[in-house]
C-alpha cells in the first residue's frame, strides 16, 4: 500500500508540472487584426483653467500736505481809519500802509538804513545825487512788474498832491536810468536813503493806479508792492491784511499771515480784549 500511494503521488506531481509547462509555452494568442489607429481629436483640448493672479495693492499716495495754519495777529486799534490814499496819509494809518505799499528802504534801530524794495544804493560825494537799484522780478499786488518807472510815478504823485510834499522838499528831479535803476537829484545835500524809509510820504505805488481818485483808495482798494495786501475794509470796524504770496522778500519763520485791525476806541475795552485773548496787541 505504501508503494502504491507513493506511485500515485509521484504521477500526480508530474501531471501538475506538465500542465504548468504547457501553459507557459502556449502564451497569449497573436491578434488576428491590427489594432485601430488612434483617431485625432476633433477639438483642441481645453486649456487648463487659469487661476487668478493674486491682487497686488497699488501703492497708496502720500497724503497731501495740509496747508500751514495761518498765523493771525489781532490788533485792537484805537482810531478810525480816515484815508488809505498813500499820497495823503498824515495820521496813524502809516502803521498800516507801509506794510501794503512798501518803501525803498527801512530804518532798523540796530543796523540803521536797510533795504526793503531797493536792493542797494549809492550817492555822489556831496549827497546830492542818489541812485537806487531795484532787484528784478518784483511784483505789484495785481501781478504786474514793478520798475523804476513806478518809483518815479509814486513820488511825483505825492509831491503833486501837496499834503506830503514837504517830505520831498530837497528833491529837484527824478530820472529813470533803466527798469531797475532810478536816480534822485537833490537841490541840496540830504540823506535820501534815510528819507526813503519815512513812515509816510515815500510810499511806492504801481503806476496803473494813476487815474484812481482818493475815494478808490479809501474804499480799501490798492495796488502796492509791500508784503501785505488789503483783504477787506469795513470803515469804522476793521481792516484785514493778508500776506502777498508773490512778495519777493524772505518771510521770517512764524510770520503773521493775516493781520486784523479791530477798531476799538474805548481804552477799557481794548485792555479787556487784550486780557481775554481776543486781541494780541493793543494801542
Amino acid at each position: 500500500m505504501k508503494k502504491e500511494r507513493t506511485y500515485w503521488q509521484l504521477a500526480l506531481s508530474l501531471l501538475l508540472v506538465l500542465t504548468m509547462l504547457l501553459s507557459a509555452c502556449g502564451g497569449a494568442e497573436e491578434p488576428t487584426e491590427a489594432p485601430p489607429e488612434p483617431v485625432a481629436p476633433t477639438e483642441e483640448p481645453a486649456a487648463p483653467e487659469a487661476t487668478a493672479a493674486p491682487e497686488v495693492e497699488a501703492p497708496t499716495e502720500a497724503p497731501a500736505e495740509e496747508p500751514a495754519a495761518q498765523q493771525v495777529l489781532t490788533y485792537a486799534y484805537p482810531r478810525t481809519i480816515s484815508t488809505l490814499d498813500p499820497s495823503l496819509v498824515l495820521s496813524s494809518e502809516n502803521n498800516i500802509l507801509w506794510n501794503v505799499w512798501g518803501n525803498l528802504t527801512l530804518w532798523d534801530p540796530d543796523e540803521g538804513v536797510v533795504p526793503m524794495i531797493a536792493e542797494s544804493w549809492e550817492s555822489n560825494e556831496d549827497a546830492t545825487v542818489w541812485t537806487f537799484h531795484l532787484p528784478e522780478g518784483i511784483k505789484c499786488h495785481d501781478g504786474s512788474d514793478f520798475t523804476a518807472e513806478d518809483v518815479k510815478f509814486s513820488w511825483e504823485r505825492t509831491i503833486e498832491a501837496g499834503a506830503l510834499a514837504y517830505v520831498f522838499a530837497m528833491v529837484d528831479t527824478i530820472e529813470v536810468i533803466d527798469p531797475q535803476t532810478v536816480q534822485i537829484n537833490l537841490s541840496y545835500p540830504y540823506r535820501m536813503d534815510a528819507n526813503a524809509a519815512n513812515s509816510w510820504g515815500p510810499y511806492l505805488m504801481c503806476k496803473n493806479v494813476a487815474d484812481k481818485p482818493p475815494e478808490w483808495f479809501s474804499a480799501g482798494n490798492e495796488n502796492g508792492v509791500g508784503p501785505y495786501k488789503i483783504e477787506s475794509f469795513e470803515p469804522g470796524q476793521r481792516l484785514v491784511l493778508t500776506e502777498f504770496e508773490d512778495w519777493f522778500g524772505e518771510w521770517p519763520e512764524g510770520h503773521f499771515t493775516k493781520v486784523v485791525f479791530e477798531i476799538v476806541k474805548d481804552p477799557a475795552v481794548r485792555a479787556q480784549k487784550l486780557r481775554s485773548g481776543e486781541a494780541d496787541i493793543a494801542w
